[in-house]
């Protein structure tokens, strides 16, 4: 059952990641797949052993996703800042 909400998160996390036009909407999508994969690590311990490496193996998935997010969120803001827009299709300024 778990691992069947972990793959219905999987897939709408990646949905989000790819429809999204603003960079707040990707990030979303990012930790809604970080969160699914923390689910499936979870689940996946639970059914093979009864000690907590899933429990912990998630439990750090989820601290990067985090630290991922946060940074995410920071850089987006100073974009903001700048450049008075976050849409996806003009970070491609960034790179010329």
């Amino acid at each position: 059952m778990m691992a069947l909400l972990a793959g219905l998160l999987g897939g709408l996390g990646f949905v989000c990641l790819i429809s999204r036009r603003t960079l707040f909407g990707v990030l979303i999508g990012a930790n809604i797949l970080t969160i699914s994969s923390s689910l499936a690590f979870v689940a996946a311990g639970l059914t093979v052993t009864d000690g907590p490496g899933g429990q912990m193996a998630g439990f750090f998935l989820l601290l990067s996703g985090i630290a991922q997010v946060v940074a995410g969120i920071g850089l987006t803001i100073r974009r903001l800042y700048l450049r008075d827009t976050v849409n996806v299709d003009d970070l491609r300024t960034l790179y010329r």
